[in-house]
């Protein structure tokens, strides 16, 4: 090797190395966000149980809504190596297992890209873009290890290429064998090997090479998803995402994660998407264009044809689609189907864009005559301007900062202080936390797990909006108290005053219509949930000398017009206000209403 060569070969090893390093700093600041998966409790919770039991539950252990119903447990080694980090680290747990989790999946698309592409600048570029528009996924779940375990098959697929190392293809059948056991997304993980081995197809036969149905390489990949049936559950396995989404799709089980995504929510996917067929489509408009143009000068004047004009528009149109990269390209066109279906699949679309992209990208860089230098130091400069926009959303290093959103933990302690709720009514997204925190003294209504409460969601779903229904479902399953997500409402009509006259319509509280106060009272809130007992009850006597009587956070708005109306006196509100700010300082929602009620106390028709 020559000097010049040397230092040619060092000053982009160094290059790597310095927007390797950015990638890996905006990488870990994209993974620092709180938790925001409600499900992580009862992921804990059944890690909990096969440590105490040493077996996977097969039955529903936890509500007793379900209880004993059977339950294909798909996530179970995720779950078991969960708890056993969690038991030794706590919640210090959480955002270094993301990071690493989130590390690793970057790393390896990033050495797969370098195989991929004769210049690697266009790819640092493409990997922003990919962690910018990915992270809103990024979270402590088993969605999180099968992004991991994608850029390990794409990784493993291009290492295999060369036939020197096309024994790396062995290596698919035990990451499949892990996959099935972490998370059903292993199957979007055999539909992409296929649709890869699709791709190197079609590439192979644009370049007129021998097709890959030679090698022992090919039948090696085509036959590892194979390995998915070595699960507890086998073939069922393939049927839970198709019953997930039956459930969801039937309309009495929403579930936002499951909906289409929205233009106005996802403007980054939509604009990623059209900038991905623009990139595509380019070299394709230009081959069939090209030869249109050169035709029209050689009827102006003799011209000499270049090479890549002699095949006529089909000769050109050949050599275009050979510039797109055929293999990453369909698992790209699934990935952007399936986005389209499901917002959740947005983050597996994010995975798979630069490795579809950056050849082309790079092409046409190369083209526009721009070095590749500039294109790797525009990467970089975007890699650093992005990490400070991430970590905007950083938690602080505590317990209470990371856990905000998910764990309702003042809510949970009046609970279990009280005693309340032997047969509690509880939100969806309550129902992992109170798992983790009173199972097995206590059993829940419902948690996160769809597919274990589809006859119960459809029992709920067909009492909303009948009041005698409502309550004849709570009477039946013995409700004594409810604990509900804060910020529910719901349109409500009330019958005409006069006879001809148009119905009220009024934006009410969810708990003031499905609890209203002659058979409920409202005992505790905070600024993630209300608590309700049964009026009635003797267990909870006590308790109903201290019910909030004339506040209920979620329904502030009645409360302004009742108190502008003389229904109720303003200084009564702000003694239960107050009382709740005596417990608790920092309620930012009795602080908020506190300001509104001393404003309307001063100002009556403000």
């Amino acid at each position: 090797m020559t000097e010049s060569a040397w230092d040619s070969s060092w000053a982009r090893r160094r290059s790597r190395l310095i927007l390797g390093s950015l990638l890996a700093v905006a990488t870990v600041a994209a993974t620092i966000q709180p938790v925001r998966s409600y499900d992580l409790w009862w992921h804990l919770a059944t890690g909990r149980i096969m440590a105490s039991e040493g077996r996977i539950p097969e039955k529903d252990p936890f509500s007793f809504t379900r209880a004993g119903t059977d339950w294909l447990d798909h996530e179970w080694l995720f779950q078991k190596l969960a708890y056993q980090g969690y038991r030794v680290a706590d919640w210090r747990l959480l955002l270094p297992g993301t990071a690493a989790i989130g590390l690793g999946t970057y790393l390896l698309l990033a050495l797969s890209l370098r195989g991929r592409m004769r210049e690697a600048g266009a790819g640092w570029l493409l990997l922003a873009l990919s962690l910018a528009g990915g992270r809103f996924r990024f979270d402590f779940r088993p969605e999180m290890l099968s992004y991991f375990f994608l850029a390990a098959v794409f990784a493993i697929l291009e290492g295999s290429r060369h036939e020197k190392r096309a024994g790396l293809a062995w290596l698919l059948f035990p990451l499949f064998a892990l996959w099935a056991n972490v998370h059903p997304a292993a199957l979007l993980g055999a539909a992409s090997v296929f649709a890869w081995l699709a791709g190197e197809w079609i590439q192979l036969r644009l370049e007129k090479r021998p097709a890959p149905i030679r090698s022992a390489r090919f039948w090696i990949a085509l036959g590892s998803p194979l390995a998915l049936l070595l699960n507890p559950g086998g073939w069922r396995l393939m049927m839970v995402p198709i019953e997930i989404r039956r459930i969801v799709a039937s309309g009495h089980a929403p579930n936002r994660e499951w909906f289409r995504p929205q233009w106005q929510d996802f403007p980054l996917f939509f604009g990623s998407v059209a900038l991905g067929l623009l990139v595509l489509t380019i070299p394709i408009c230009s081959a069939l264009v090209s030869p249109l143009l050169a035709k029209r000068r050689r009827a102006i004047g003799p011209q000499s044809m270049a090479p890549s004009q002699e095949g006529g528009v089909g000769g050109a149109l050949r050599s275009a689609l050979a510039t797109i990269d055929w293999a990453p390209t369909l698992v790209l066109g699934l990935m952007t189907w399936m986005a389209f279906q499901q917002l959740r699949n947005i983050g597996f679309f994010f995975l798979v864009l630069p490795l579809a992209l950056a050849r082309p990208v790079s092409l046409l860089l190369e083209k526009g005559r721009v070095p590749a230098w500039a294109a790797g130091a525009l990467g970089g400069v975007v890699l650093v301007l992005l990490t400070p926009v991430f970590l905007r959303e950083a938690p602080s290093w505590n317990e209470e900062s990371l856990l905000a959103q998910v764990a309702p933990e003042k809510a949970i302690r009046f609970l279990q202080e009280h005693r309340v709720g032997k047969r509690l009514f509880n939100d969806v997204k309550f129902g992992g936390y109170l798992i983790w925190r009173r199972y097995p003294e206590y059993r829940v209504f419902i948690d996160g797990r769809n597919e274990i409460y589809d006859p119960l969601l459809k029992t709920i779903f067909a009492a909303l909006g009948e009041g005698r229904r409502w309550e004849a479902m709570l009477d039946g399953l013995e409700i004594d108290a409810a604990m509900l997500r804060r910020g529910q409402v719901q349109k409500v009509e009330y019958p005409s005053a006069t006879a001809g006259a148009m119905p009220r319509r009024e934006t009410r509280a969810f708990s003031v219509a499905y609890f209203q106060r002659s058979s409920w009272a409202l005992v505790y809130w905070d600024d993630l949930s209300l608590i309700f007992v049964r009026r009635g009850d003797p267990a909870y006597a006590g308790l109903l000398k201290e019910e909030y009587q004339v506040v209920n956070p979620d329904d502030a708005p009645h409360l302004v017009q009742a108190i502008r109306s003389g229904q109720v006196k303003v200084e009564e509100a702000l003694r239960e206000v107050d009382r709740k700010l005596g417990e608790d300082p920092r309620c930012v929602t009795a602080l908020a209403l506190r300001r509104q009620l001393e404003s309307l106390k001063s100002n009556p028709s403000n």
